[in-house]
């Protein structure tokens, strides 16, 4: 017994297999997060380097410091489009809950997954 498999319209009248819709969605998503993926990589790599090097400046005095902070701003403007910018927040979000400091990054990947994955009424 063959099974049918389910197709989707993706444009007027054209008819592809789900699965293919599906990647196609899953790769126009990753490129829509290439950017929030980098920059949650980069942010990471500054945070490292800070803590590497924290102590020798007070954090006002310190570039390392200003860094972080401009990627986090930069980070905390950008929504993520799909799962891959959300598991790149997400990532952030781990790293910090293991050192104490859990938000707002944690707040911030629950908001977006219920934005991108929860039922309309969330």
């Amino acid at each position: 017994m063959a099974i049918n498999q389910p197709t989707t319209t993706i444009t007027a009248g054209e008819m592809v297999p789900a699965d293919a819709a599906i990647r196609a969605a899953l790769a126009s998503t990753r490129e829509a997060d290439a950017e929030l993926v980098r920059l949650c990589a980069t942010y990471q790599a500054a945070v490292d380097a800070y803590n590497a090097d924290s102590g020798k400046l007070e954090a006002v005095d310190d570039p390392l410091w200003h860094r972080v902070q401009e990627l986090e701003a930069k980070i905390d403007g950008i929504q993520p489009a799909g799962l891959a910018g959300v598991m790149a927040k997400a990532r952030i979000a781990h790293v910090r809950a293991k050192a104490g400091e859990s938000e707002p990054w944690a707040t911030d990947v629950l908001n977006d997954m219920m934005r991108l994955f929860g039922p309309a009424t969330a």
